[in-house]
This record gives structure tokens, C-alpha cells and sequence, in this order.
């Protein structure tokens, strides 16, 4: 992952796989039987967690877990992700949390299970690319069209004005976090370095690996993070979508980026996307974080062109070849 060492949460005490780094009180009503829980495959792996395929009774479910090898900093991460989560009612355009397991080892959390896996793998498969990292069992059934994109950008701003409704900060907001459910329908995941925030700013405080290429000069370089830090990544997810599957910042690597923005360089539009769909981008990378449009105007803007006959993505202009960078994953600072 495109990644870069910076200051994250101070983890005042050590954290082991048992019931004692849990606030037991706040999951007590999400609580589940482990015997209940039956895992069946393993859906993706990464640096320290993995996800399984797994039944509950009738239902299929999704469950994620770590490795052995994960740190004291990745189990926090992962019970900060259940605390997150479980503070959110059920939102159409944000995965569900079904429960965990957090008596006994290792933890579990039980989510919806979305069987065409993350947003970025969907993408490139509809145009006949391969992703291994894509953990989708179902394969997009043709190819997508312009109101297919814009859906997913609507449904995701959607969920985004949501997290910022509950005073959420996602901080990890990509394709590679959305998943896909049936009738294409877009859900926010991955929790892991979300916070909860009633007075509007996260400040970093200790070292953790973050996505450069999602993130904005405040969080790059102050530690800042509010929703106007999620909008610019948004603003980053739309390229994704639009350009269906390309990696952000093409022909640049993880550590060129800090500097480029530095000099006030942003993307440029694609040659099928109109010059009224990319001022959406374009404002959501406003320098100044005030400056960024809310999500909810957002919803209403992206809602609007969604309706609109005009022609805002022309796929006959589309290149596939123009869009085949497809090396997100590379490396650290």
C-alpha cells in the first residue's frame, strides 16, 4: 500500500488477544457465540489481518481477524474499528456490523458479507484487468457504464455524509475500502484508523503508516484530520471511479507526492470526463480545508448530474490503455 511514516494515536498500555483490552461494557448488547460462528474461507489476507468468509446459522457473513504476527498497535486499530463501528446505526451505504467475538482468542469482528469484494478490484475487472487483491467471489457481469460511475460516487458520498453526521473521520477513505453488494450497491469499510470526534479535528500523536496518496497537505503535513480531510480523499476516490480502477498520481511514486503538493500540483482531467463532473475533484482538493464543500452538498451536486441527460463521462472517449498504472502498492517512506 502506498504508504508513509507518520504520527499516530499514543497506545498508553499493551493490548493482548483476551477479553481485558475490551470496553466490555460498550459491546456487551454485540457480543456473539464463537461456537455460533463458522468460518469457511479466506476471503484476503494482508500485512497483519485477514478476512474469512463464514456462516452464522443461514446466514453468510464476513469476519475479520489478525494474524499472529500482528503488533500491539494493529489490535488497538482493531478495537478501535469495533467502537467505531458500533456507535453507527445501519446505514444503506455503510457496511454493517453484525457483532464480535471478544471472549476467548483471538477477536473477531462479524460483518455483512458483500460478495463482489472492494470498489477498486470491481472496477478494473469490469474492464477484463485481473486483481489479486480484489477478494470478490462475484465478477462484475459487463462492462460499466457512465451512470453506473456516477451511482457509486453518489451512494459513497452518501455514506460519507453520513460518518460525518455521527462525527466520524474515516482517514483511510479509497476504492480499496468501499465494498460491492448485489444491484451494485457501494458500502464505506474498513474502520481501522477511523476516529470519533465531537470537536471536528483528530491530531495525531504517534507513528503509524498512512495512504500519502489519499491524503491531504493538512494531515501530510501537520497531523490534521477533520471530514474536510475525507473530502479530499473522496475527491481522490472519484478519480478512481471515473478513470475506472487507475491508481492516483500515475508515472508518480508514494514519496514524489508530498513534494508535488507542496508545489500545488493536482491531477488532470481525464479526457472523458467533463470540465463540470471534474470541478467536483477539483474542489474537493481545495488547499485550504474550509474551502472543500461538505458532503451533503456533495450528495446534492453528484445526485444532480446522476439526473442530468448531459453527457458528464463519455466512455467512447475512454483509452483503457491510458488507465493500466496499476502499482498502488508500492513503496514506504
Amino acid at each position: 500500500m502506498d504508504v508513509i511514516e507518520k504520527e499516530e494515536d499514543d497506545v498508553n498500555h499493551v493490548i493482548n488477544h483476551s477479553p481485558q483490552y475490551m470496553e466490555i461494557s460498550e459491546i456487551q448488547s454485540f457480543e456473539l457465540k464463537r461456537d455460533d460462528v463458522a468460518l469457511k474461507r479466506l476471503l484476503g489476507s494482508g500485512n497483519f489481518g485477514e478476512v474469512y468468509k463464514a456462516t452464522m446459522g443461514n446466514d453468510t457473513v464476513a469476519v475479520k481477524s489478525l494474524k499472529g504476527s500482528a503488533t500491539d498497535k494493529d489490535k488497538q486499530d482493531m478495537v478501535t474499528e469495533l467502537n467505531v463501528m458500533k456507535r453507527l446505526k445501519p446505514h444503506p451505504h455503510v457496511l454493517k456490523l453484525i457483532g464480535c467475538c471478544s471472549i476467548g482468542d483471538p477477536l473477531l469482528i462479524v460483518l455483512e458479507y458483500l460478495p463482489y469484494g472492494d470498489l477498486l478490484g470491481y472496477l478494473r475487472k469490469s474492464r477484463g484487468h485481473s486483481d489479486s487483491y480484489n477478494t470478490g467471489e462475484k465478477k462484475p457481469s459487463s462492462k460499466l457504464t457512465a451512470k453506473d460511475l456516477l451511482s457509486f460516487a453518489w451512494m459513497i458520498a452518501d455514506g460519507m455524509q453520513y460518518l460525518a453526521t455521527m462525527k466520524v473521520i474515516h482517514r483511510d477513505l479509497a476504492a480499496r475500502n468501499i465494498l460491492v453488494g448485489e444491484n451494485q450497491v457501494c458500502k464505506i469499510s474498513d474502520f481501522g484508523l477511523a476516529r470519533d470526534v465531537r470537536d471536528g479535528i483528530y491530531m495525531r500523536a504517534s507513528k503509524a503508516r498512512l495512504p500519502v496518496k489519499w491524503m491531504p497537505p493538512e494531515s501530510l503535513f501537520h497531523g490534521e484530520c477533520s471530514t474536510m480531510s475525507d473530502v479530499w480523499s473522496y475527491g481522490i476516490v472519484l478519480w478512481e471511479v471515473f478513470t475506472i480502477g487507475d491508481s492516483p498520481y500515475p508515472r508518480f511514486k508514494s514519496r514524489e507526492v508530498p513534494s508535488l503538493l507542496e508545489r500545488g500540483y493536482r491531477m488532470q482531467r481525464p479526457i472523458h470526463i467533463s470540465d463540470e463532473l471534474f470541478s467536483v475533484l477539483t474542489e474537493c482538493w481545495a488547499e485550504n480545508a474550509k474551502e472543500r464543500p461538505s458532503f451533503q452538498w456533495i450528495c446534492t451536486a453528484v445526485k444532480r448530474l446522476t439526473k442530468d441527460q448531459k453527457a458528464y463521462i463519455n466512455l467512447d472517449e475512454y483509452n483503457d490503455e491510458d488507465y493500466v498504472n496499476f502499482d498502488m502498492f508500492d513503496e514506504t517512506l
